[in-house]
């Protein structure tokens, strides 16, 4: 039976092995030469194989990026999570700091792949569900959960409302999964916006450096992003504040 069970799954591993041969190429394709050479033809020509053969494995270019933008995204997730873990669960906001930094050191030791990822239409559509969304969202929830992450200046415009009613169940699904409870009521809209202000923040400033917009500077723009982290965490350092937000 085992022998059996074994000769049965070997079509199942080879598969598998395959397409991690697969991904493997097309990522160092990436990094040697840049999102333009992920091209069914110049993967099967590095493998030894057809471009017909590869299309058993990944029915289209795209279907092959989103698995290598999958990988790349797991990577990251373990490096900010052996980061984050290294802190206390007590300190959410050191936790948050030494994510965002771990973001930023990432990001310039794996351009490519930080170009593929966050400077590209997002072809898989894998969202926050992704492995590096877990990570922000166990980032987000120790915030949110420390209750320190309430109200903030400027107030969320009502014209927002919408969408940070939809962001919110959002938040909520993509907490429950990264297995991280915060209380619905701590999802407030402000907290919401001043969530999105910090990571447009975070981002700017790590995409400006990575496709090097701010060579001009003469000087390491390290500094910088250390004042720019200094202002992200005085915007998260706040007390609580009582009432209802008007979503249910």
């Amino acid at each position: 039976m085992t022998a059996n069970t074994s000769s049965s799954d070997r079509p199942g591993r080879e598969r598998s092995d395959t397409e991690r041969l697969i991904r493997a190429r097309a990522r160092g394709l990436l990094v040697e030469h840049g999102e333009k050479a992920l091209t069914l033809r110049a993967i099967a020509a590095e493998l030894g194989l057809t471009a017909p053969a590869l299309y058993r494995y990944f029915p289209s270019r795209a279907a092959l990026v989103s698995a290598v933008c999958a990988d790349v995204c797991a990577d990251l997730a373990h490096n900010l999570r052996t980061l984050i873990d290294r802190v206390p669960a007590s300190d959410p906001k050191a936790r948050a700091a030494a994510a965002f930094r771990g973001f930023r050191t990432w990001a310039l030791r794996h351009r490519a792949e930080f170009a593929l990822v966050f400077g590209t239409p997002d072809e898989g559509g894998a969202g926050l569900r992704d492995q590096f969304g877990l990570v922000l969202m166990e980032v987000t929830g120790g915030m949110l959960a420390s209750g320190r992450l309430a109200a903030a200046a400027p107030v969320a415009p009502a014209a927002a409302g919408p969408v940070l009613e939809s962001l919110r169940d959002l938040l909520l699904s993509g907490l429950a999964e990264a297995g991280v409870p915060v209380e619905r009521h701590l999802i407030r809209p402000d907290a919401i916006y001043l969530l999105l202000r910090c990571w447009i923040l975070l981002y700017g400033a790590v995409a400006l450096e990575v496709f090097e917009k701010l060579a001009f500077l003469a000087t390491d723009p390290e500094p910088l992003f250390d004042a720019l982290l200094a202002e992200i965490a005085d915007l998260l350092d706040h007390d609580p504040v009582a009432g209802t937000d008007g979503l249910g």
